[in-house]
């Protein structure tokens, strides 16, 4: 039989202590059992009656088959202090396990102070990190016991997910396991998802999300109803919280997420996408017939392809920095009238494009000259050209805007963040999306988010079930590149720990 060690003497002695007076009292008057007037004794196997041994007898300091009045370790007796199945009397491994010096898993006593016990969470400590004495780097955080900094960052309908050394982590809604577990219900801080490691990338959507791999290929979990998890499973064939590969892509560049669908651009700038089609977003023109698709079709009208931005419909920015839009286009978001589109087309009047952001109804462009470009749905503002109303097409500039280099789309609100990494924000502020901490119906002008000032990417995702569902999250660099986030929260999305809405950028919490 083996036994593990549980803790010094000293730690028994405490135990001792707190034992009741039936052979628990004080050690100096201990009698046979453990104490100072202990007589001499050996340290062998079969010890006899006083004696150090491993099958102590009565009065013994045992191991194992400890009797009455003993101090033992298994299958302890009446009056014993034991740590498993202890008797009347005795002191068991469920109240004192943790005081004999064996701390609970991810905890320590890295301060070799028994009166406060086991006092360092081992996940979380940044001056101990996953055991005792491992200090994080400068600039660098102690999150699920590893050191490191969030790298990527994806918002979607009522979600989030970061990168975070290879790992990903997800908070927020979870009824269809995109969190990449089959519980809880939903999380206001981060889980881990455990299969996937070496991620570079991160992409949500409503009920599923996708990551990439520095492999090429592609693993996604969640919701399937319309083949979106790509990985040839019957249509409709249930949830998946098991990240599963993509059939086919070992060679993607990027991945992006829309409604329904997802999409990667391979190498080549070749364009793959999957999941639903009954918006036309699988773009490949002889499908019209089909409703979805289990596995990755390539879309054929687009080629040298170098980004990507998904909602309902799709626009791709391509080496030449011209962009092409495709499916759902119900209010002139693909840049053309005709709805919707099975194949992709160039957006007329627009050139100069480094990268799109799709929202619900509307799309926004970055140009190389450092202007923000808005076509489609305007009701709230959206399109930031200082008014509400009828859709905007053709395109054109939203003004007040220079130098930006990111922008993200979401319902009825957008965000552009510059090359110092100010954040502005416009349109319907009703959730807090403006990030302004007022809650407001609509701002047609691009406002500062105050306390933005050092954001490297900016992301968010709009909801087609609800106007109201919409959050922003945010990298700062200042702030070793730690996650905030706004916005509507009913499902803990913005990652602080709570459920309320909030109308400025917090903290979340469990994330580097």
């Amino acid at each position: 039989m083996k036994f593990r060690h549980v803790g010094p003497v000293v730690a028994l002695s405490l135990l001792w202590g707190c034992g009741s007076s039936q052979n628990g009292g004080a050690a100096t008057d201990a009698g046979s059992d453990l104490g100072a007037d202990l007589p001499p004794a050996d340290t062998g196997q079969d010890a006899g009656p006083g004696d150090v041994g491993v099958d102590a007898g009565p009065g013994d300091v045992g191991v194992a088959d400890a009797g009455p009045g003993d101090v033992g370790v298994a299958d302890a007796g009446s009056g014993d202090v034991g740590v498993a199945d202890a008797g009347s009397g005795d002191v068991g491994v469920d109240v004192v396990v943790a005081d004999a010096g064996v701390c609970a898993a991810n905890t320590g006593n890295c301060d070799n102070n028994a009166s406060n016990g086991c006092e360092t969470d081992l996940n979380t400590s940044n001056m101990h990190c996953g055991f005792c004495g491992a200090a994080c780097p400068a600039g660098q955080t102690c999150f699920e016991g590893a050191c490191g900094t969030a790298t990527a960052l994806s918002a979607g309908t009522v979600h989030t997910c970061a990168i975070r050394g290879g790992r990903v982590f997800c908070w927020g809604e979870n009824g269809s396991w995109q969190l990449g577990r089959a519980t809880p219900a939903a999380s206001p801080t981060a889980l881990r998802v455990d299969e996937v490691r070496d991620a570079v990338e991160v992409a949500v959507d409503g009920n599923f999300t996708c990551a990439r791999l520095s492999s090429g290929r592609v693993r996604c979990w969640g919701e399937n109803n319309a083949g979106q998890l790509g990985a040839g499973l019957a249509v409709g064939s249930g949830m998946r919280f098991a990240p599963s590969d993509v059939e086919g892509i070992t060679d993607a560049l990027s991945v992006r997420a829309g409604s329904g669908f997802a999409c990667a651009v391979r190498a080549g700038g070749r364009v793959s996408c999957w999941g639903s089609n009954g918006a036309r977003q699988l773009a490949d023109g002889a499908a019209e017939t089909v409703m979805h698709s289990a596995v990755p079709r390539e879309l054929p009208s687009l080629q040298n392809v170098t980004s990507l931005a998904l909602a309902g419909h799709g626009c791709a920015v391509t080496s030449v920095n011209t962009v092409f839009c495709w499916g759902r286009n119900v209010a002139g978001e693909a840049g053309v009238s005709q709805s919707p589109l099975s194949a992709a087309v160039q957006v007329p009047g627009v050139s100069g494009v480094v990268k799109a952001a799709a929202g619900v109804g509307y799309t926004l462009a970055v140009l190389s000259d450092g202007t923000v470009w808005c076509w489609g749905e305007n009701g709230a503002g959206q399109c930031g050209n200082r008014m509400r109303g009828a859709s905007r097409i053709p395109p054109g500039a939203v003004p007040g805007l220079s130098d930006i280099v990111d922008v993200t789309a979401g319902v009825q609100s957008a965000c552009a963040v510059n090359r110092t990494g100010q954040v502005y924000c416009w349109g319907s502020g009703s959730r807090g999306e403006l990030g302004t901490g007022v809650m407001t119906f609509s701002n047609a002008d691009p406002t500062v988010v105050p306390m933005l000032t050092d954001v490297e990417a900016l992301v968010g995702f709009p909801n087609f079930a609800s106007v109201q569902a919409n959050h922003r999250c945010a990298l700062r660099r200042l702030a070793s590149n730690r996650v905030f986030c706004w916005g509507y929260n009913e499902y803990g999305q913005v990652g602080d720990g709570t459920t309320e809405t909030r109308a400025a950028p917090v903290l979340a919490l469990q994330l580097p």
